[in-house]
């Protein structure tokens, strides 16, 4: 029965997606380009332009059952709105949200929303460490190392940042040597996480090399329950049991991580967040990692045979990754008027250049001429 329901919604979504295309299968520089706007039901823009801006910032909400605030909405709208909010999967953040409080010498260097992330997360892998009784952090696109050393700092775990910037490495190594935390059960080191299995290969590798010496304990500022959880779990060098973890998971890192969970023995657990669909390998209409689910697939490719010409591109991906309709709800006249100008000028420079005509002077130099008709 729930997979019947959920092959409906996957369905109902996909029609959902084919019906609105124009809304969101279009880069937002091209809208005047493609002349998107002509596509605006009529009875739409009349009650759109005629909303205050505590109407217009409720918008997002007409669709629930609980408002009723929008009664004069076009009915075409208030389906859309119902449909786009039936289908939208539940993104309330529960309410017991775990935070630890980061004291200023070990939040040197975070801005506000790196501290927000760090002070949610660390709690957070630390409980699936000890649900999945996992003995190793393996941190993909560490960065500086933030959420690595509080994981250290915090809890005492062992902790190996992967990152392909070498200058973030070294940033990383300058600020644990400049926290104290310079030690063998904390590391940063290069590599490049992706779905192959040489790579899965010299990951399992990389952990068995590690593990001997990283596993074999330390202590940092341990207090209470924590240093009696370090000390029962590091008396000597077990066998790797890795909590694969990803604070910004862009693109393809994710369908990556979630290969390794399924095939690396050594990993346990995996933690991570995902961002940046948009910039997931893409080539001739279709993701070489999404969907990842053969029922998603199955349904994709029944709806793609009633609609040869449509496909889901970057740019719907890219709205996905996008902020929640709370962020919308709090936007002032101003802020809308910000968003208008700088969304408005810049497809209006997209349409300019498409126009223009290039032209190389005898002194080799390169003119843009733009022509207005």
């Amino acid at each position: 029965m729930e997979e019947t329901s959920f092959k409906i919604d996957i369905a109902s979504t996909l029609h959902f997606l084919i019906k609105y295309n124009w809304i969101h299968n279009t880069q937002v520089t091209e809208l005047l380009k493609k002349r998107v706007l002509t596509n605006l039901p009529t009875e739409w823009l009349c009650h759109l332009q005629h909303l205050s801006n505590e109407e217009f910032n409720q918008l997002p909400y007409a669709g629930l059952k609980t408002f009723s605030k929008h009664t004069g909405l076009p009915t075409s709208l208030l389906e859309f709105l119902q449909t786009a909010t039936t289908l939208s999967m539940n993104r309330t953040p529960p309410s017991e949200i775990t935070e630890i409080n980061i004291d200023a010498f070990k939040a040197s260097g975070m801005n506000p929303k790196k501290l927000h992330e760090v002070s949610r997360m660390a709690p957070f892998v630390n409980d699936i460490m000890l649900e999945a009784d996992c003995n190793l952090i393996v941190d993909v696109g560490s960065g500086l190392g933030y959420l690595d050393h509080i994981l250290h700092q915090q809890y005492g775990h062992s902790v190996i940042g992967l990152e392909v910037n070498e200058c973030h490495i070294s940033s990383a190594e300058r600020r644990a040597s400049k926290h104290g935390l310079s030690c063998h059960c904390l590391k940063s080191m290069k590599f490049n996480i992706t779905s192959d299995v040489e790579c899965a290969q010299r990951f399992e590798e990389m952990i068995a090399q590690l593990a001997p010496t990283i596993l074999r304990g330390c202590e940092h500022a341990l207090t209470g329950k924590h240093k009696s959880q370090h000390d029962a779990s590091c008396n000597e060098a077990p066998r790797p049991k890795v909590c694969l973890i990803g604070l910004h998971c862009c693109g393809d890192l994710t369908p990556a991580m979630m290969s390794f969970f399924h095939t690396v023995t050594c990993v346990r657990s995996l933690c991570c967040i995902s961002c940046c669909y948009h910039k997931m390998m893409y080539s001739s209409g279709s993701f070489s990692k999404f969907p990842l689910s053969s029922t998603v697939k199955t349904q994709l490719s029944n709806v793609q045979k009633q609609n040869p010409s449509w496909h889901i591109s970057p740019c719907t991906l890219r709205l996905g990754a996008q902020q929640t309709r709370a962020s919308w709800r709090e936007q002032s006249v101003e802020d809308h008027k910000d968003h208008m100008k700088h969304v408005a000028f810049r497809a209006l420079l997209e349409m300019a250049v498409g126009q223009a005509t290039w032209v190389t002077t005898v002194h080799g130099e390169v003119l843009l001429i733009l022509v207005w008709c």
